[in-house]
């Protein structure tokens, strides 16, 4: 039986628009709960604690380090003099590689594969 592609492209676009609600319902949500929770830290600070309860649930005030670039050029030359790759992500910036392979041809230790997706257009 062969498959009803106008059953599926209407599937497709329903599943994609609830898709796209619930993603902007989620994103509300995650502004809401940061919002909230500035304003629990702010009124923990006013009264002096770093942690309060709520029935069987505390909240806590989590504190963690978090290394921001500022400089790249004297990071990068730490890095090579250093043999510091360990500090950064070993990955690919996909455009750039694209771009490259196409002009020379081809890139050491890179491969360049075609992903296949569906997109959608308005008439």
């Amino acid at each position: 039986m062969p498959l009803d592609s106008r059953l599926l492209r209407e599937q497709y676009l329903s599943k994609k628009e609830n898709l796209a609600l619930a993603n902007n319902h989620v994103k509300q949500l995650k502004e809401e709960l940061a919002e909230i929770e500035e304003q629990l830290m702010e009124a923990m600070d006013e009264i002096g604690t770093e942690n309060l309860a709520l029935g069987n649930k505390v909240f806590i005030i989590a504190h963690r380090k978090v290394a921001t670039l500022t400089d790249w050029e004297a990071f990068s030359n730490y890095v090579v003099e250093n043999d510091a790759m360990h500090l950064v992500h070993r990955r690919v910036t996909n455009q750039a590689a694209i771009d490259m392979i196409e002009g020379l041809g081809s890139l050491p230790g890179i491969d360049l594969i075609e992903l296949r997706s569906i997109n959608v257009r308005n008439r």
